[in-house]
């Protein structure tokens, strides 16, 4: 769009390329626990990808930020509960952590823009590795933060995340987004017959693969033997759990219950992430 454009029709592009992020991140927000709707996450991408086309490069960039501020609020809106452990300072943190991963959206915004002129095939795959390697930093930079990973949606998919065993989160994740895109552009002008079958022929062959490869590995059951576990839970809120005061009640309920799981001989005893108040060292 130019500057020639009148306002009111700008106006109009802007509120279509809102709502098409808004459906976007509510969509694969939807896919994620609580919700678990995960066949969404199929076909979230689709309004996404169509609020990026013919976009500039910065107005690929602002509409990739626009949508990752959406999800990663939509998905992780329970963050803002720290307030009432902490102080209103945490929200302020949250809210910093939501604009720095929303900067990979718009990363991935602006790479949509560039591949805009590339072949379809080599686009699809393009594509899905540049949003898993975005994923993949985003798991490991600045400590990591490896939550609402696009595979993380399909825990519930099991025939679908048998292929983690060879490619982690980050296949599935692929997998996921490359039927979004291939959702996207299915009508998408090809040069030749022989090129839209190849497009279509290599993206299920994938697909089946993928899936074929899950079936099987759901229908090999290999000979292991059986162990006890004992999961052992202090049931400690979080109000107490960082209460200095707390911390020798918080220690005694854990050895309590420990000792107690303990007289049934297991091989594991659990306890939960964060049991203990403080840090090791």
């Amino acid at each position: 769009m130019d500057n020639n454009t009148p306002p009111e029709q700008r106006r109009k592009s802007k509120w279509k390329i809102f709502g098409l992020c808004l459906s976007s991140a509510l969509l694969l927000a939807l896919s994620f626990p609580r919700y678990n709707l995960w066949p969404l996450a199929w076909v979230a991408l689709v309004p996404f990808f169509c609020a990026l086309e013919g976009q500039t490069f910065g107005a690929a960039f602002r509409t990739g930020f626009l949508f990752g501020l959406l999800f990663f609020t939509a998905t992780l809106y329970w963050f803002f509960h720290l307030y009432v452990w902490f102080s209103w300072i945490a929200v302020v943190g949250v809210i910093f952590l939501l604009l720095y991963l929303a900067l990979y959206m718009g990363v991935f915004g602006l790479i949509y823009r560039l591949a805009a002129k590339m072949n379809a095939l080599l686009k699809l795959f393009f594509l899905s590795s540049v949003w898993v390697c975005l994923e993949y930093v985003r798991g490991h930079i600045l400590g990591g933060f490896g939550w609402a990973f696009l595979g993380h949606s399909q825990y519930l998919n099991l025939p679908v995340i048998q292929i983690a065993d060879m490619t982690g989160v980050y296949g599935v994740s692929f997998l996921v987004f490359m039927t979004n895109l291939y959702v996207k552009e299915r009508h998408v002008s090809l040069s030749g017959v022989a090129s839209v079958r190849l497009y279509r022929a290599v993206f299920y062959f994938c697909l089946v693969a993928a899936i074929g490869y899950g079936v099987y590995r759901m229908a090999f059951r290999p000979d292991v033997s059986s162990m006890s576990v004992a999961v052992v839970q202090g049931n400690i809120s979080q109000d107490e759990k960082w209460a200095y005061n707390s911390w020798p009640v918080i220690l005694d309920t854990y050895t309590r219950l420990t000792r107690e799981a303990a007289k049934e001989k297991p091989q594991l005893i659990i306890w939960p992430e964060t049991a203990l108040p403080g840090i090791f060292g």
